[in-house]
């Protein structure tokens, strides 16, 4: 594990960790969960979950003949907004979840999780999510 600072729109903590060997392809800019199953390890997002943060970089993994991969990823601090895609109106106050049909995009949620959104594109955009 390495913490490192990283200049420019990355405000939050950077960590990095194994990708889950169920990812096919993570990318720069998808959401990631704590996978629950490995130490270290972040795995796609599905219905339901709350994302840990932001895939920055992904590459190969660091022991010679391995094919496990490493993510950094900026970690949502704790109550800070970000600007998250969302391909369906989002009403402010509603709590979000990830949108299992689109790993990058969130949607509303119908029970309180402890996100808040803040502000509404009005239709398929970015919102403003505390976090």
């Amino acid at each position: 594990m390495t913490l490192r600072a990283v200049g420019g729109e990355v405000t939050g903590l950077t960590l990095t960790f194994y990708v889950d060997d169920g990812w096919a392809a993570p990318a720069v800019g998808d959401l990631c969960a704590l996978d629950t199953n490995h130490n270290w390890t972040v795995c796609d997002t599905v219905n339901d979950t709350c994302p840990l943060g932001r895939v920055l970089a992904v590459s190969a993994g660091v022991d010679p003949g391995s094919a496990r991969r490493i993510a950094t990823v900026e970690i949502f601090r704790y109550r800070a907004c970000v600007h998250l895609l969302t391909n369906a109106a989002i009403a402010v106050g509603a709590s979000i979840q990830t949108n299992v049909n689109a790993s990058n995009n969130i949607e509303a949620v119908g029970s309180w999780n402890g996100t808040l959104v803040v502000s509404d594109p009005g239709g398929a955009g970015y919102a403003d999510v505390l976090v």
